[in-house]
């Protein structure tokens, strides 16, 4: 594309095919660094940014990750604008315009609702700012990671290999987009006794793999850019077989290097009781929705539900064999069973 939308974009020569109000928001997403880069392997590689998703609130998950940071010896800008706190109806309505994909999916997957928390949304939009600000600074790799990431004591030398110079068997091609370096449990050990596995994810594998931490190139920026709006949360927008943000050249690297710490999944689960309210929602579905008596509409795009006011009646067809996919298994090959 010739064109850049902004006027700090001036020069570039492209710019992503993105909503004027979208990138408006992300432009002025504010991120603070912090520490400063005492190890100079990754940033050596390219490694030309890093960034952490910060919900403020949760002191304690900032502070712990400022320790990873220091003992990795790696500068780190956390993402602490458009926590949900700060959501206003003109922002839900922009970044979340339809909740048809992510209903479906979650119907699919047997998630406990079908409708999108404004957590999520917040979630996604510190996600979008980290590629926004790398396609700005021209990164040529970043690393994302979510506040509750663990990081392992191997970390630093999985991604060293990953990037090596003139390549190998466990260096990434050229022109990959994104590498998933956790998942949503830590290796257990028959997996860590398995030799280092770089995968590369085919179109349709029926894999799930966390957004807590992940490693993606300046194509793969540009790539995300290019498919907003997101309509679901973060891990689905980059690991689901179904959502167009998926790109074609992404990978894995196993034994995974770092995997949410058990306090932060502790702390992720206590979320505000409001919903993106779209043009398409359909009742809500699961047993985690609230119950119809006590929702009501904040504004166009925001629904509140009172906490602890009981919980809609189930509405449900046939369940899934699986309790949830977003777990260790796999769900096979496309059209196989579940197991």
């Amino acid at each position: 594309m010739p064109q850049c939308g902004l006027a700090l974009l001036a020069g570039c020569v492209w710019t992503a095919r993105m909503q004027p109000c979208e990138e408006r928001h992300l432009a002025t997403t504010e991120m603070v660094s912090y520490g400063t880069n005492t190890d100079p392997t990754l940033p050596s590689l390219g490694i030309d940014a890093v960034y952490i998703t910060a919900y403020s609130p949760l002191e304690g998950r900032r502070a712990r990750m400022q320790r990873r940071m220091d003992r990795l010896g790696l500068q780190a800008q956390f993402v602490t604008g458009w926590d949900q706190e700060q959501l206003t109806d003109k922002v839900v309505g922009c970044m979340y315009p339809s909740n048809a994909l992510f209903a479906r999916t979650a119907r699919d997957m047997n998630f406990k609702l079908t409708w999108m928390r404004l957590g999520e949304v917040s979630l996604n939009m510190k996600h979008a700012a980290a590629y926004y600000d790398a396609f700005r600074r021209k990164a040529r790799h970043i690393l994302v990671f979510e506040d509750d990431a663990f990081i392992s004591d191997g970390f630093t030398a999985a991604v060293a290999e990953l990037l090596a110079p003139g390549g190998g068997a466990r260096a990434l091609p050229a022109d990959y987009q994104l590498c998933f370096l956790c998942n949503y449990l830590p290796a257990t050990q028959a997996e860590l006794a398995q030799p280092v596995r770089l995968h590369h994810i085919p179109p349709g594998e029926r894999q799930m793999h966390g957004a807590c931490g992940y490693l993606v190139s300046q194509a793969g920026v540009r790539w995300l850019l290019d498919h907003m709006p997101y309509l679901g949360p973060a891990d689905l927008q980059i690991a689901h077989w179904d959502f167009p943000s998926a790109g074609a050249k992404r990978y894995t690297r196993e034994p995974w290097p770092a995997w949410p710490d058990k306090l932060g999944a502790q702390q992720t689960q206590k979320q505000s009781p409001r919903y993106a309210r779209t043009p398409d929602l359909l009742p809500c579905w699961g047993k985690a929705c609230p119950s119809p008596s006590f929702t009501h509409n904040v504004s166009a795009h925001i629904m509140v539900a009172e906490r602890n006011r009981g919980r809609v009646p189930q509405l449900r067809g046939p369940r899934p064999a699986l309790s949830s996919t977003r777990r260790r298994g796999a769900w096979g090959k496309p059209g196989s069973a579940v197991g």
